[in-house]
């Protein structure tokens, strides 16, 4: 499989843009009010894994932004 094909190119940045967007609206829209906001729910942690795991996916598909010397 091509890692650096378009079709590729594109579902991660869907899924990372899909898991950025949840992520940033729990962190905005979450229960402060208890010790650990929304950090408390082992769901959320998942979705904090998600967005990493999303990240590092697409940096494996896209070309740095500063090249090797």
């Amino acid at each position: 499989m091509d890692q650096h094909g378009t079709g590729v190119r594109a579902y991660r940045w869907l899924v990372f843009i899909l898991a950025a967007g949840y992520t940033v609206y729990h962190l905005a829209t979450g229960d402060y009010g208890n010790f650990g906001g929304p950090f408390r729910y082992l769901t959320f942690w998942a979705l904090m894994m998600s967005f990493v795991s999303a990240s590092r996916m697409l940096a494996l598909t896209c070309p740095p932004l500063v090249p090797h010397s």
